[in-house]
């Protein structure tokens, strides 16, 4: 089998597993209520109680999302959006992610019926829109930038003396980043505060980033070539910088929305 048949079936399967990842994720599952706030937890099963859980007890709410037409036609079900949207909730509790014109519901205690409702919107790729995600998109590509300029200087091309070819190498896998990076899911919320989603995606994702630039660099719009050699070089040694990088941006995350 030729290389260029053995980078098609491998960029193949890396990708389709990176899809199956991604929409098997329970993007849909809704996020839990404020912490520090009384919780209340209206059941989906016949004569069972509505309860109150404190701070620290929290639990999921039976929840789900509905498009806003649904919202708008059905106001006696809508649950009220937690007061401190957009912030962190502590303790393990992933951010409210509730967009514009979409709201929680929950359906009164005594109906049998089951509901499952997920919108378009969760489906879609997360793009990093808070400052924070922003700060470690920044981060990314000089991580990306910083392991291809020490293989061009150990390869006797240092990128100061080079900048053009410093460029064009670098150019093919900056675009895979930014396209594929926010499919894989490693700008989302839970992701940029959870250190084994972290490593989960990353370690699944970078190899299908690293030979969709392989494959753009060797295309007639970038010089060079993606032997696969260089794409299995390219692949380990990346994850060998990227991962220090997001588990450090991880624990400065935490850190930071503790404070």
């Amino acid at each position: 089998m030729n290389p260029a048949a053995t980078l098609g079936y491998g960029a193949f399967f890396v990708v389709a597993g990176t899809a199956l990842l991604y929409y098997g994720s329970g993007e849909g599952v809704a996020r839990p209520t404020d912490e520090g706030k009384r919780c209340e937890h209206r059941s989906a099963r016949v004569g069972e109680p509505t309860g109150r859980c404190g701070p620290h007890e929290q639990r999921r709410d039976e929840a789900r999302v509905l498009p806003a037409e649904h919202v708008r036609a059905n106001r006696w079900f809508v649950r009220p959006r937690p007061l401190t949207y957009g912030r962190p909730i502590r303790r393990g509790f992933h951010r409210s992610n509730t967009y514009p014109g979409v709201t929680r519901w929950t359906r009164p205690a005594g109906d049998s019926m089951t509901w499952h409702a997920r919108t378009l919107d969760r489906l879609r790729p997360r793009l990093p829109v808070s400052p924070a995600a922003g700060v470690v998109l920044v981060g990314d590509l000089l991580a990306v930038f910083a392991f291809l300029g020490y293989g061009l200087y150990s390869h006797g091309l240092p990128p100061w003396e080079h900048p053009a070819h410093a460029a064009m190498t670098f150019a093919p896998f900056a675009i895979a980043w930014l396209v594929l990076s926010p499919v894989v899911g490693l700008y989302r919320r839970e992701t940029l505060t959870s250190y084994r989603l972290t490593v989960a995606l990353l370690v699944v994702g970078w190899p299908a980033i690293s030979l969709t630039g392989g494959l753009l660099r060797s295309t007639s719009l970038f010089h060079g070539g993606a032997s696969p050699v260089f794409l299995l070089v390219n692949v380990g040694f990346g994850l060998l910088v990227l991962l220090p990088w997001r588990l450090a941006a991880v624990l400065s995350l935490r850190r930071f929305s503790r404070g």
